[in-house]
């Protein structure tokens, strides 16, 4: 069976959170989780910005 790419985007300090969508997911095949960890930044689109910026 072929997996569907699924991902989880978490802050670090939010574990409760992780462990909530992981048991969501318990006994689901189908997905293949992959967890990104979240940054927290006060300006996000100066990130943005910077990343297409040509």
């Amino acid at each position: 069976m072929k997996q569907i790419p699924t991902y989880i985007i978490n802050l670090e300090e939010r574990k409760d959170r992780l462990k909530s969508v992981l048991k969501q997911f318990e006994n689901r095949p189908e997905f293949k989780l992959n967890i990104v960890t979240a940054v927290k930044k006060k300006e996000v689109m100066l990130g943005y910005g910077k990343q297409y910026k040509t």
